[in-house]
Formats: structure tokens, sequence, C-alpha cells
């Protein structure tokens, strides 16, 4: 299908040529294009799709190139051109046909060629008569590495690379003498082919000349194969030959029946027998009796195939000797694997046999050794590689020989060790010297203990080494001995030059001092060059201890069991006159019990006995300061529970001395019940934190009576931070405690009479408040009276002002002082501050400078409590300052505080007087018209404020005259809050307010009328009681929306009548507000309690109260006044 489908495109494209060259050829040669057409479809398909390209191709040209065109027309005139077209293409036909069959036969038979060089075993390679090569087999290219594409028309030779094995020089090739002598070569013996990839074979082959059929040459086919793997066995058959010949050891091959077939002259020299005598022979011949059986055994597994290796065992020889022999045994195979009979190799081990036992021996003898020796031992390979370890290694080190061998001993070996050690034993190893080093090594439980070790080299006959033995010897007892008596030797030279103890020797026959250091002298002020002699030395003693030391040596001379002298007494030193001495001696006596020598140690305590005395002084001291202080020390030592008291402690607790029984809980029972939990919790937390025992607490006698005492104590620990013991001291404190409460009993009667005092003056005060708003409403143009009502005004605001800070001082005092703080700018408490002193500083003419932050700067501060401390320090300045004086007011921003200083060029303040300037009720001598006096409370109350506002103020003066500058330090807000909204103005208030029914309750009948007066002229309803019973009765009559109640009233108080009110349902939605002359924090609680709205203080501000009505919310039908 596909020759066919050929043809038609083939024709197809001859067509399109002739088209294409029509303009050129016009009607002349119409088919020639068709000619390649028909030998191209003949080529490829054969004649039959060649005879459709015939066709299809002349009907083609006819339609579209013969008159007329473009129809079939056949004629006269195409006749000729017709048969000649047919002509020519039948003989196209033909010939490629003949040419198409011929090259199929070639193919065939190439392919036939290629198909037999290919099976046959034998590498074969062609080549034309140039020696040029034509093909090779797959074998051929396999052995040469050369491939058929890559080897074609290259020369034989280069890829036929063939030189002698054993000259390594290249050898003629057997084709190209083929080619030149036309006869078949054979390959000479030794040669070797060299492939492409550099692989060398051994080969056998020969060349043979190919003939045409015309008998030329046409060339030559070389046919080799590899012959390295027999050639390779004949080496070792003839080795295996030479072995068995020569071989020590006897060779035997037998039958499976166990008849001798052959016997070499090992056998021969082995068993005694020829050759000849054994051959044919059973192989029973050299087996003991009592080994018969092995044969069989060994016969039975041979028949099985299997293979007997080393086996050990007993042979006899011809003169009954018998052998220590090791058998290998193998089955003998026939060409088809059937087992015909068996090779034996016997090797006489006799000697090793002997060796053997020897060594079991030595090793037995050494192993015996090495297990009893005290030393960890080991074993090494020549090259370090460790063996062995004896028992004493594993059970020190607590591992196992897998863990050990080797190198595997680093892993007991010290980390600071380990490297210095591996480096010095392996050139020990390389060197062969003998090793020796110190180190330390593990134990099981984790300890290191230092080790002397040393290693030996083993050597043979030949002086080679094949081993290393080597021992580690526990010296740790020993090097700690050693630094034990190192470290004593260097502490016995260093006491006796710290102590200056001076050594000494006595020779008694010869009453000679000697062995004396130079310490000696030098205690008893001998020069160098002086002779000392017993006489002399006692010559040097005190006169009144003389006569006892001598009598005390004398009294060792004499007396056997007294060697030991030990005395203290007194020398006249030449320069340093007199000194304490104390004395250690012994007495080395012979065997008859006298004493030639005597050797001791001075040494100087004369400051000891110094201390001692002035330690009695002190102690006797400290005894009489503890009586005298009613105190008493004492000591736990903790782990015994063991308490010590002295005798004033005893007595501290109503104990007489020696009664206290000394343990932890005795003391306890002294304790008051209810401190006992306290001051064991102290206790506690002093032995487990380390903390200072310090409380106070009280104590029970046995008579009953109560007593207070401090205690305070110290914990002392031992090396590993445990408790050890803790001393202390323990005070009476019982008149203290009671001197405590009478000044906090004393302290509440102040507070209340300061309470009481500001009441008392608050009531007058609110009548004379009253009367002055009274006259500034009615506003009158007379300048005196105007400047009466100023002054009644300002005195009476003073007043008011003083009693707000003496009752403040108090709160603070106490810390029951509030403060309300919120986010205020410096710039406004500052206003309100000049606001409030602005009269006092123009009634004196001053001139103030106030500089402020170019910035506005925030503080979280009670504006009321802010405004009080700048208004203190105002009226400070003001009143301390002469007339037209200038005082400053400037603040400014110092990192995240705001500094604020008040300065005047007043009287100034004496240096002596700047370190209590704070204090309350301190004042400066002032020259009265330099000074308006006051309290002494203003800058107490300043400097509680600040300090309650996390600031501090201080005060500073040149002194006398020369001024004074308070400096007040406060936090800066360092994260403003949200803006608070700001009150409206003044302008923006209502102009008009609601006018209200009020009822004003007061028994002070002055304070009632005035208020009443007031708030009438504003414009309200108003209307007055005097007690509590007449307020109940008018306020159920005439139903006040707001009721003022003074609280301290006879009959009903102000708590009662407001209880009484709140009880009414008329009365439950009325607005009270209580008017006292308390204002500490519990008495605005009381009126919260009793149902009050509001509490304010007397004197009552107008303009707060006129506030508080006109923020009430209006209701329908309320009247507006103005």
């Amino acid at each position: 299908m596909y020759a066919y489908l050929f043809s038609i495109l083939v024709t197809a494209a001859a067509v399109g040529i002739r088209w294409l060259l029509h303009p050129w050829l016009g009607d002349h040669l119409v088919l020639v294009t068709l000619f390649g057409a028909v030998a191209a479809a003949v080529w490829f398909g054969g004649y039959r799709p060649a005879l459709l390209a015939v066709i299809l191709g002349y009907l083609a040209c006819n339609y579209l190139f013969i008159e007329p065109r473009v129809s079939f027309g056949f004629n006269n005139e195409t006749l000729p051109a017709l048969i000649a077209y047919l002509v020519s293409c039948t003989f196209i036909i033909g010939f490629g046909e003949a040419m198409r069959r011929t090259q199929a036969q070639t193919q065939a038979q190439q392919e036939l060629l290629r198909i037999t060089l290919t099976s046959i075993g034998d590498a074969v390679i062609t080549t034309d008569t140039e020696g040029r090569i034509l093909s090779l087999n797959t074998v051929a290219e396999s052995l040469t590495a050369w491939t058929q594409h890559e080897a074609a028309g290259q020369p034989l030779n280069t890829v036929f690379r063939i030189i002698n094995e054993q000259t390594r020089q290249p050898v003629e090739s057997p084709a190209m003498r083929a080619l030149q002598e036309g006869t078949v070569v054979g390959l000479a013996n030794h040669t070797l082919l060299i492939a492409k990839d550099g692989t060398e074979r051994t080969i056998d082959d020969s060349a043979a000349p190919i003939r045409d059929e015309h008998g030329h040459l046409a060339g030559c086919v070389l046919v080799f194969r590899d012959v390295t793997e027999k050639r390779r066995a004949e080496k070792a058959q003839a080795l295996l030959a030479a072995i068995v010949t020569a071989s020590e050891d006897a060779i035997i091959s037998k039958t499976l029946e166990g008849i001798i077939l052959s016997w070499n002259r090992g056998a021969e020299r082995l068993f005694g027998y020829t050759a000849a005598e054994a051959v044919g022979q059973s192989i029973t011949l050299i087996i003991p009796p009592e080994r018969q059986e092995e044969e069989r055994l060994i016969l039975e597994k041979l028949r099985r195939g299997q293979r007997i290796k080393h086996f050990e065992t007993v042979r006899v020889s011809k003169e009954g000797r018998r052998i220590d022999i090791s058998l290998t045994i193998s089955p003998i195979l026939d060409d088809t694997g059937r087992i015909i009979g068996a090779s034996k190799i016997a090797r006489d081990i006799t000697g090793r046999k002997q060796a053997e036992k020897a060594l079991r021996e030595s090793e037995e003898r050494f192993r015996t050794l090495s297990e009893n020796i005290p030393q960890l031992a080991w074993m090494t390979q020549p090259d370090g590689w460790i063996f062995w370890y004896n028992q004493r290694w594993f059970d020190y080190t607590g591992t196992t020989l897998e863990q050990m061998q080797g190198w595997g001993w680093q892993a007991v070996h010290h980390p600071n060790h380990v490297a210095r050690v591996t480096e010095k034993i392996k050139r020990a190893f390389e060197s062969g010297e003998p090793w020796e080093d110190t180190f330390p090594l593990r134990g099981k439980d984790g300890q290191y203990r230092w080790f002397l070790s040393r290693a030996f080299p083993i050597r043979d006959a030949s002086g080679n080494i094949t081993r290393w033995f080597g021992t580690n010897t526990d010296i740790t007892d020993l090097l700690q001995t050693q630094e034990a008596l190192h470290q004593s030797q260097q502490r016995l030279e260093l006491a006796l030059q710290a102590s200056q103890a001076g050594i000494w020797g006595w020779t008694v026959s010869e009453n000679r001092i000697d062995g004396w250091n130079p310490q000696y002298r030098e205690l008893y002020g001998f020069t160098p060059d002086e002779t000392i002699s017993f006489k002399a030395w006692l010559a040097r003693v005190h006169p009144d201890d003389r006569e006892r030391l001598s009598a005390r040596f004398q009294q060792m001379l004499t007396t056997p069991d007294d060697n030991v002298w030990d005395e203290e007494f007194r020398i006249l030193h030449p320069q340093r006159g007199e000194r304490w001495l104390g004395g250690l001696g012994r007495c080395f006596r012979d065997e008859r019990g006298q004493v030639p020598r005597m050797a001791g140690v001075n040494f100087d305590i004369t400051e000891r006995k110094r201390a001692a005395e002035a330690l009695r002084d002190n102690e006797q001291r400290l005894r009489l300061a503890l009586e005298a202080g009613r105190m008493g020390t004492w000591e736990w030592h903790i782990p015994t529970n063991t308490v010590t008291w002295s005798a004033s402690l005893e007595a501290l607790h109503g104990r007489t001395p020696g009664t206290f029984t000394g343990t932890f809980d005795a003391y306890q029972q002294d304790i008051h019940p209810d401190d006992r939990e306290q001051v064991i919790n102290s206790i506690t937390a002093a032995l487990e934190q380390g903390k200072e025992h310090h409380i106070e607490y009280r104590i029970v006698w046995a008579d009953g009576s109560v007593h207070w005492v401090e205690g305070r104590g110290k914990l002392f620990q031992d090396e590993q931070g445990k408790p050890l013991r803790m001393i202390g001291i323990c005070m009476d404190i019982s008149d203290r405690k009671r001197y405590e409460r009478e000044l906090q009993e004393a302290d509440r009667r102040k507070n209340e009479f300061l309470a009481t005092l500001a009441h008392e003056l608050r009531n007058p005060l609110a009548p004379i408040r009253n009367a002055v708003q009274i006259l500034l409403v009615k506003d009158s143009p007379d300048p005196e009276l105007q400047w009466a009502r100023k002054i009644i005004d300002q005195q009476a605001q003073q007043m008011a002002r003083l009693l707000d800070d003496l009752l403040d001082v108090s709160r603070i005092a106490h810390d029951k002082l509030e403060l309300r703080k919120e986010r205020i700018e410096l710039a406004t408490a500052i206003h309100n501050a000049v606001e409030i002193s602005r009269p006092l500083i123009d009634s004196g003419g001053h001139e103030l400078t106030i500089v402020l932050p170019p910035k506005p700067v925030y503080l979280n501060a009670d504006p009321v409590r802010l405004a009080q401390i700048f208004s203190n320090l105002l009226n400070n300045a003001a009143k301390h300052t002469e007339e037209g004086s200038h005082i400053q007011l400037i603040s400014e921003q110092q990192g995240s505080e705001i500094v604020i200083s008040v300065k005047d060029d007043g009287i100034g303040i004496a240096t002596e007087v700047l370190p209590r300037i704070f204090d309350i009720f301190s004042q400066e001598k002032r020259v009265l018209e330099r000074s308006q006096g006051g309290l002494g409370i203003g800058l107490s109350l300043v400097r509680g404020l600040v300090e309650l506002h996390g600031g501090n103020v201080e005060a500073r003066s040149e002194g006398p005259g020369q001024g004074s500058e308070f400096i007040v330090r406060l936090p800066l807000l360092v994260q403003p809050a949200v803006e608070r909204p700001q009150p409206q103005s003044k302008e923006r208030k209502q102009a008009y307010v609601t006018k209200r029914r009020l009822l004003i309750v007061d028994d002070c009948k002055d304070s009632a009328d005035s208020l009443a007066m007031l708030l009438k002229m504003i414009g309200h309803e108003v209307y007055t009681a005097y007690e509590g019973e007449e307020a109940i009765m008018a306020a159920a009559k005439l139903k006040p929306e707001v009721l003022l109640l003074d609280i301290e009233m006879p009959k009903l108080s102000g708590y009662d009548t407001c209880r009484h009110i709140r009880q009414q349902s008329w009365g439950k939605k009325m607005l009270l507000i209580a008017m006292t002359g308390w204002g500490q924090e519990d008495d605005r609680r009381r009126t919260k309690e009793a149902g009050f709205n509001y509490h304010m203080v007397k004197p009552v501000n107008p303009d707060a109260l006129t506030k508080l009505l006109a923020s009430l919310p209006p209701e329908e039908g309320d009247q507006l006044i103005a």
C-alpha cells in the first residue's frame, strides 16, 4: 500500500514540475518529467507501482499539456509519442526491477553472513585487499571495544592492536601476512590484544585470504578468540602440580571407598610410607584403631558433596609414632559433576599443638598473675590496639571489653588529660620505648583517681614487638598524703612566720639551746652572735615566773611519765620590755628513761593576754549595759534545737537564773498565745529566706502579767548553706508601748480638740460671712462701709482657711486625706492660686511676676489641693515681705518634672531654721512689724500635699533679710488623658435661675437668719426654724424643695431630723443639705448614711450654695429670678 501511495506522490510531483517548466518548454517534451517518477516508483515498490505511475502520469500530461488541452485526446499525431513513452517506460521498469532484485539478493547474503558471524563464538574481522576493515561481528566488537560503525574503513592495525606478552613489543598482524602470502597464517603464542579501552586479553587465532569467483584476492578474514582464562587455568594447573610436589604437607587422593590413588613427597616424609607402598592401600593404613569411625563419617560427608575444613585429629606413621594433624578434604568431581573421589591435605600440627599447650600453660600463669596483682592491667597489639584487660580494670571502671577494646579506654580518661596522654603513648608505640605517665581515670562511681601507668613492649626472637603489656597503679592516696604533707609543711612554715613562733631544742647534757630559728632570737631579744644556754634563757624570764619554770623543768627531767611542757610566762625583752610568751615542749627519753634532749616552740601571747583582759572588761560592761537597758541575749543551735539564754534574758522573762530549760519549745511557752504564730512565722522566714528576725510581741510571766518585748536575730549557715545557728537579743519595751498608747490617746484627743475647735469657730463665722454677702448685695456707695465690708470679708476668709489648713494637716498626718486627681493644666492651677492670694498680695502692695512654660504643661493632680499649695506659698511670701516688695512665681520643665519656684525679697530664713521650716507649728521669731504671724502650719501642709502628689519641696535662703525661695517639684503627666470638657465661661451661663422654696434650720439664730436674708435678697422663698422638732413640723407644712439643716442641735440632732423626714412620703425626694462645722471624712460619711444629699462646711460659701441651687433641674411651673 505504501509503495502505491509513494508512486502517486512522485507522479504528482513530476506533473507539477512539468507545469512549472511549461512556460519554457511549451508543447515540446510533454512527458519528459514522468521518466524520473517511473524510475523512483520501480526502485521503491517494484514494477506494479511503476506501471501505475506510467498510466497516471500520461493521463495527467495528456489532459494538461497536449492539444486540445483540458481534455483527453488520442489521435494519429500523439500515437508515436505515446509508443515512444511506453517503450521508454518499459525499459526503465525492466532495468529497475532487475537492479532491485539484485540488491535484495545481496542484502540477503549480507544478512546471512552477519547472522553467521554473530552466532559463532569466535571474533571475526574482514578486510579488503588493502587491510581496511569491512566488518566486525559482535564478539570482535566486544574484544576490541570498537563498534562496526567506528571500525569500518579503519586500518586493521588501528583496531586489531597486538603485542608480545613477554616483550611488550608490537607483533605483525597475521591478516597482513595472509594478504601478502595468500595463505592461511596462524597466530604466534604469547600474544596480547589491546582493546580500545586499554583492556588486555590473551588471544589465539589465525587469518585466511578471501578470493572471488575468479580466484582473485578480494580481502582477508581474521578469526581470533579470548584464551585468557584458558592460559590462566593452564598456569594454575602447572602451579598446582608444583605445589603438590614441593608441599611440606601430605597431599593424598583417594576413592570414595578410601583407596589411596596418589601420595606426594610430603606424605612420604610425614607418614614414612613411600608412594609405592601407599598407593592402592586403604587410607586406614595411617588411622589409629580408635579413630577408624572418623574415616567412615568423612566418606559419608564426601559422598554428600561436603567439604571438611581444618579437621584436627591424630594419625600413625609407619614407625607407629602418633602425629597430630589438621585435615582438609574436598570431593573430586568428573566432567559430569559426579563425585568420584577425594583430595586430602594433611598438615603436621604436632609442634603447634605443643606450642599451644605451652602457651596455654603460660597464659594461665600470666592470667593468674595479672588477675591477682593490685594494678589494673592490659595488653595491646603492636599498633596500640588494646585487646585484653584484667578483671580489676572492669571492676574499677564499670565497663565491658566491647566498650574498652581498641582506643575505647579514652572514655574513662579525664577530658583535661586525654589528648596529652594519647599523644604521648602513640609516640611510645611508634618508637618502641617503654612508656610511663600519671593521669586520673574515672571509676564506675563517677569519681576520678590518680594512677601511675607504665607499658613495656614484648618482643619475639627477632626483636620485633608482638604486643605491649601495661599496668595502672592507683597512687591517689599517695598523692594525697604527699600533698597533705606538703601543705602541712607549708602551713607550719607560714604559721611559724605569721605567729612569730620560735623553735628551740635543748641538749640537756650540754646545757645548750640549739635548733632555734630566727624568730626564737627575736622573741627573747638575743643577738645573732650571742650563745644561748639554759642559764641565759632563764635570765630573760620575768623574776616572778623564773622559779616556777625552773622547778617545772626539773620535775619533767625526774618524772618518767611527765613528758609534755605547756606553760605561759613573762619575759623581760631588752628592747620591748615585759612580754607574755606561751611555751609548748616535749621530752625525748632514751632506753634508760633519761632525758638527753627536749624540743619545743615559743610564741608571743602578749596581745592575746591584753585582748583577754579587754574581753573580760567588755563582757562586764556589756552585762551592766544589758541589765541597765533591760535586754538579754540568746543563741539557738538549730541542729540540736538547743537555746541558750543570758541571765538578763531570764530575768526579762520573769525567771530566776538557771530555770530556763534551754529548748525552743520552752521559749514558745512564754509567748502570748495571740502572738505565738506571728513570732514562729518571723523565725521561719529567717530560716528559709535568710531574712533578719525582727518582731515586737508579748510574753506572759509565771505570775500572769503581760510584758512587751522586741526581738532581733541573725541567722548563720554552714558551708552547705544550711541553717546552723541564730544569735539575737531581746529588749523589754513595755514602757515604750505604754508611752505609745499614751501618745496615741493624746493624738486622738488632739484631733477631737481640733475638730471641735474648728466646729465651734465656724459657727460664728457663718453669720459673719452671710452678713458680708448681704452688705455686698446692698452695695452701699459709702467708701468707709465698703472698706469695712472688705476687711471683714478678708479676715473671715483667712480664718476659714486657717481652720481648713489645721484640719488638712491632721488628715495628712493620719493618711486620711484623699486626693481627687484629674488631668489639669499647670497654668489653670496657678491662676486659681493667684485668685485666692490676690487680696493679700494687693493689700501689701506687692508686685507679682508669673513666668509659665512656653507650651502647656499638664499634671495628674487634685486641682483644689494644687491651688492650695501655690496659694499657701504666695500667702507666705506676701505676709513675710515688706510693702511694695517683689514676688516671683516661675515654672519651668526639667525632664519629666515641672519645677515651680516662689521667690520673695522679704525677711529671709536663718540657716539653723531651714532644716525644720516645714515642721508643724514651727515659726521663726519675726519682727512684728514685718510679719503677720500665723499658726505655723501652712508650710507643713504644703509639704504634705506635695508629697501626696509624688513630688518634693525645699526651702532656700541666704539668711535673715535676704529673702527666701520655695521650690516645688512635681511629676508631669506622661500620657495626657483625653481632654475633659471645660466648664462654660460665665458669659455662657444662664442669666436666670429657678426660684426655690427653702427651709433653713440652725440652732444659731444669727446664722439661720443671716443666710435666709441673703437667699431672699437673691429671690428665693426662704423660711427658718431653730431646732429639730420645729424643722420637722415646718417641713411637713411648707414642703420645701431644699432643706438646709444644721447637725449639732439640742433635743433632736440634724442626723435624727434628716432620718425622720426621709421616712415621710413627702420627704423622700426633698433635697437635704447638711450645714456643719464638722468637716472630717467620718463626718461626711455619717451625713451620707443619715440621708443627706450634700455636706457643706460652715461658714457656707454663698457662691457655692448659689451654684448648687442653680444646678437643680427646673420643673414645670417654676418661676425664674434674675
